[in-house]
């Protein structure tokens, strides 16, 4: 996997002078083992309302994610289908149900002595991936996942 990405303090410049690494608007861009292209952006704080994008383009078709206040903004396009809904509001109703079963998840784990889901593992590719995303916009150039993992 492979991570490119910009960052830079458009909003909040002054908070620069303490922390010159800050940045509170970025894009990120990435491309899995796969082939899978993906990209997430993302500001905060932004006044018009919780913000968040992520889209994810791979051979069967895109999905495209994102919320401005309160509006339904998810599409989905199929090329099989060739279909484009809306639905799901803000961050409150997108992701209560994921907090909710993660939630049970990881109490069930512990109750049976079985693995969470997601893994430590899970966790610890993700952590790599914020971390070549960070590196990538300190040095402006795509990032190995290899180069970070330790």
């Amino acid at each position: 996997m492979e991570v490119f990405a910009y960052g830079k303090a458009r909003k909040e410049k002054k908070i620069l002078e303490k922390y010159p690494d800050f940045y509170d608007t970025s894009v990120v861009s990435f491309l899995l083992e796969n082939e899978t292209i993906g990209v997430i952006e993302g500001s905060c704080p932004v006044e018009y309302g919780y913000d968040a994008r992520v889209e994810v383009l791979g051979t069967k078709g895109l999905l495209m994610i994102g919320d401005v206040q309160d509006h339904q903004s998810v599409l989905f396009c199929e090329t099989a289908k060739k279909s484009v809904r809306k639905t799901i509001g803000g961050w409150r109703d997108r992701f209560k149900e994921a907090y909710i079963l993660e939630l049970e998840n990881f109490i069930e784990s512990i109750l049976n002595d079985k693995e969470p889901s997601p893994s430590i593992e899970d966790g610890i590719k993700a952590l790599e991936a914020v971390i070549a995303a960070n590196k990538s916009i300190k040095e402006g150039r795509p990032v190995k996942i290899e180069e970070v993992r330790k």
